[in-house]
């Protein structure tokens, strides 16, 4: 945009105009940014340290697990095969 407005001054040669153009955009940001902001919903800020844990990724992960069956299964296929490629690495590492 600021390439526009730049371009825009420099064809028309008129201070104010480039000033009108530069307002726009100002005006146009802010609106994109209040626009943004609205629908979120605000945050509630706690000191239990019981919420401090439950943010943690595998806390959340081992509850999603709870509930999943198939979730369970593919984790532990993960693990499976992650250690099974760096004990092939391991092992090749070794035979050189």
């Amino acid at each position: 945009m600021e390439i526009i407005a730049i371009d825009f001054y420099l064809m028309s040669n008129s201070y104010e105009q480039f000033l009108w153009a530069m307002e726009s955009k100002v005006s146009n940001q802010s609106n994109k940014t209040n626009h943004k902001t609205e629908n979120k919903p605000k945050l509630k800020e706690s000191n239990d340290p019981m919420d401090l844990i439950r943010m943690q990724t595998e806390v959340g992960l081992f509850e999603s697990m709870a509930q999943s069956k198939t979730l369970t299964i593919i984790v532990i296929l993960a693990i499976m095969f992650f250690g099974g490629f760096f004990f092939f690495l391991y092992k090749m590492a070794g035979a050189a």
